[in-house]
């Protein structure tokens, strides 16, 4: 004869396969294996029945009934690991069963790591709190921090400078490999090169005599030598100042690949050729990469020449202008006799400086800038 089954309003599927839920009452004489086997029928009904937010629940009220302080109830609740075996006890036990020691024992383990779980994400909490207290650095204090360490380093070079002056010897240290080596940006070159200027402007006033207090201060050098080391001071400002200024120049927008040179040359003016001199323009294609540089400009008869910065490893063209010249070593020079010179520009490097030393007339600062009156005469790797 098969068993009838009677389903009433609010009855789930489960609930008719599974039956309702295992209760205690009239079984407290059951002891042993009997016992055991009840546990383990209403642990299994729990695991097809109870969820997560049951469980939960269940092993909250048994701590509470147990007598578990409220930090430990609490922490235990953030925990956020509820398993089957341990919630499903809680639930017997709260619904009257006298749960045997080695249950017991089973809910206290995962108590006690519900309780260390819940510890570890109250202290991150805490810490990621103390840390979102503790302002930033700003922009202008990082720059003092940073420029701060470099020139603590360069006072350490200036002194071995001073060494090498006093000693006889050209000093050691170049500023230009320094700043490479380093890989410093320009913001903190600038700073570098202000503070070495105000220690460049104190020696030449020592130098002028203008202040008897700096003259007193460093008596300790020759004359010769308080010059020797205003030079090294004047280098390192202006390798400073410079590189400053190319990486400005030089800045690649994020995640945009570098322009091919066909394009950086894109906006280039040039004079293709002078019929009546004889000379044809290279492409200005050309100037890219390049480290030597010699142009022409037919409407002012002038001859530029332009030495690569050891702070780049070539010229680069930006717009109409070079890009990554040595100041210092380039310059312009009017010619009287351009055809004669403009010959000698067309063979190696050897003999285009003996036609630039040659030249008597009076050398200004070259520009880097090209437009439709300049012939671009040799670029050199």
């Amino acid at each position: 004869m098969k068993r009838k089954i009677i389903i009433q309003k609010g009855d789930s599927v489960d609930s008719i396969v599974r039956g309702s839920e295992p209760q205690w009452k009239g079984k407290e004489e059951l002891t042993g294996k009997d016992l055991m086997w009840q546990i383990l029928k209403a642990q299994n009904w729990y695991r097809g029945m109870a969820d997560h937010a049951d469980l939960k629940k269940w092993l909250l009220e048994w701590m509470k009934k147990n007598g578990y302080d409220k930090e430990t109830i609490q922490l235990c609740s953030s925990g956020g690991v509820f398993d089957y075996d341990s919630g499903s006890y809680c639930r017997m036990a709260n619904l009257g069963l006298d749960l045997p020691k080695e249950y017991i024992a089973i809910i206290n383990k995962n108590v006690a790591m519900l309780k260390h779980i819940g510890d570890s994400k109250a202290k991150s909490r805490a810490e990621a709190s103390t840390q979102a207290e503790e302002p930033r650095e700003s922009l202008q204090d990082r720059i003092k921090r940073v420029t701060g360490d470099y020139i603590g380093e360069m006072n350490a070079n200036l002194d071995s400078g001073l060494e090498d002056i006093r000693a006889g010897k050209k000093p050691s240290f170049s500023m230009s490999e320094w700043l490479v080596a380093k890989k410093v940006k320009p913001i903190y070159c600038q700073a570098i090169a202000d503070e070495f200027n105000k220690i460049s402007r104190e020696i030449q006033d020592a130098i002028d005599g203008v202040d008897a207090d700096l003259v007193e201060g460093y008596s300790f050098l020759k004359k010769k030598d308080l010059q020797k080391f205003s030079e090294f001071l004047s280098d390192i400002v202006y390798n400073a100042n410079q590189f400053a200024a190319l990486g400005k120049k030089l800045k690649k927008p994020r995640k945009k690949k570098a322009k091919p040179p066909e394009k950086q040359v894109a906006k280039v003016k040039f004079q293709k050729e002078d019929a009546d001199l004889g000379v044809v323009s290279l492409d200005p294609v050309k100037i890219i990469g390049s480290t030597r540089l010699i142009t022409y400009n037919t409407k002012y008869k002038s001859i530029s020449y332009y030495e690569v910065s050891p702070l780049v490893a070539g010229f680069a063209v930006k717009g109409t202008s070079i890009v990554g010249f040595d100041e210092k070593k380039s310059y312009t020079k009017k010619l009287r006799k351009p055809k004669d010179v403009l010959k000698s520009m067309l063979g190696g490097i050897r003999q285009i400086n003996n036609a630039l030393n040659s030249l008597k007339t009076k050398q200004a600062k070259a520009n880097g800038r090209l437009n439709e009156n300049t012939i671009i005469l040799q670029a050199l790797k």
